[in-house]
Order: C-alpha cells, then structure tokens, then sequence
C-alpha cells in the first residue's frame, strides 16, 4: 500500500468512513457491505465472510459472505461454540482488543489454535468482535494473488 505515512492516512479515511456507514441507518447487509467497500483495499484481504451476533450470547444470528462458500459453515460454528479457541468471537470480546490475529493470539504460534489447524490452514486470519455484537471474519491469503478458498 506504499509508505507508512500513506497507509496511516488510508485507516484514518477508513475509520472515517466506518463511522459514517454506523449512523446511515443501514439494513445489516447494508453495513456488511459498505465496511467491506471501505476495508477490502486497506486491509487487503482476499475474502470475507461477516456475522450479526446476538449481543448477549455472542451466538451467530446472520451470514453473509459474496466471496466464500458456506458449505462449511456448519463446521465453523461448531469451533465457534464448542472448541477451546483462542479466537473465538466471545473470546475476543472478553480480552478487550476489537479485532485479533491468530497470530497475535498464539504468539506467533498459528498451529496452537483449533482453527488454525482444522479450518483455515495457511490463510492468515482477522477475526474482529464489535461490543454491539456485529462480528465479522476476514481471511488474507499469504501469498500475494492467491485465490480465496
């Protein structure tokens, strides 16, 4: 994305515009698909697959994903809900960051993680939990012009 300087002004325009997208007065998929419009070219990530939680339970209430297959979605919420994860939705929330890495998260251990391992494999990944319950998963291919999975 080019020098520091210029990305740093490229996440203050996307926090900008995320802020704008939050008071538009959107449907869910509305919003979904704004942020992905503003965060796609900041953060560079090949594919994204977003969720409105239940605020109080943190259970998945929606999906909507333009890039990913669902097929294996079923699999997704059960290390959601029942694997001892260090990236789970609730998890995150509870540690007080608003976005985490599996790499963060493991110090720099991805292979540590249920996730790592059985669903994303070598895909980096983003997970982010909104306090208001909006959760969404975005995956970064590591090697530049992969294809989504």
């Amino acid at each position: 994305m080019g020098s520091r300087a210029a990305r740093g002004a490229a996440a203050r325009q996307a926090i900008e515009g995320i802020r704008e997208l939050a008071g538009a007065g959107l449907t869910v998929d509305g919003v979904f698909r704004g942020a992905d419009g503003i965060l796609r070219g900041v953060l560079e990530y090949d594919a994204v697959c977003r969720h409105s939680a239940d605020p109080a339970t943190g259970l998945v209430t929606s999906v909507l994903s333009d890039d990913l297959s669902l097929d294996g979605f079923e699999a997704a919420v059960h290390l959601e809900v029942w694997a001892d994860d260090v990236t789970t939705f609730p998890a995150i929330r509870r540690s007080g960051v608003r976005a985490e890495t599996l790499s963060r998260a493991t110090g720099g251990r991805p292979a540590d993680s249920v996730r790592f391992r059985e669903q994303l494999g070598p895909v980096a990944g983003c997970r982010t939990a909104a306090a208001a319950g909006t959760c969404c998963t975005a995956r970064r291919s590591r090697a530049p012009g992969a294809a989504a999975r």
